[in-house]
C-alpha cells in the first residue's frame, strides 16, 4: 500500500490529479488554466488594471524582469502566479479593481 505523500508525488511526475490533494495542502491547477494565460492576455490584463510592470511585479511578489519575460512569452506563469492572474482579472471584469496610481516622486532638497 503506497503512502498517500507518496502517491501525490508520483501523480506530480506522472502529471495527473489525485483527490488527495485537500488531505495533503496541494492544490491542483488544471493545466487548461495555466496555457489560458498567454504574454498578450498578461499584458492586456495589466494595462487594463492601469498598472506598470514594475506594480504588476510587486502584486504578485516577482521581480519586473520575471513581469516582462511572462510578457513576451520567454517563461510561462507558475501556478501561483496563475492564482494571482486570475484573481486580478476577477476583480478587473467585476469593478472591484481600482487603477493603481503611481506614486509621486519625491525631490530632494539641497
Amino acid at each position: 500500500m503506497m503512502d498517500s505523500s507518496f502517491r501525490v508525488l508520483i501523480s506530480v511526475l506522472m502529471n495527473t490529479e489525485l483527490d488527495v490533494g485537500s488531505r495533503v495542502g496541494v492544490s491542483v491547477i488544471p493545466a487548461k488554466t495555466m496555457k489560458a494565460w498567454t504574454a498578450q492576455k498578461i499584458k492586456r490584463l495589466r494595462e487594463a488594471a492601469g498598472m506598470t510592470q514594475a506594480q504588476l511585479a510587486d502584486w504578485l511578489g516577482v521581480t519586473p524582469k520575471h513581469v516582462a519575460h511572462l510578457e513576451i512569452s520567454f517563461r510561462p506563469p507558475g501556478p501561483q502566479t496563475v492564482r494571482l492572474l486570475d484573481i486580478l482579472a476577477r476583480q478587473v471584469k467585476s469593478g472591484e479593481w481600482k487603477a493603481v496610481k503611481p506614486k509621486p516622486k519625491e525631490r530632494r532638497s539641497r
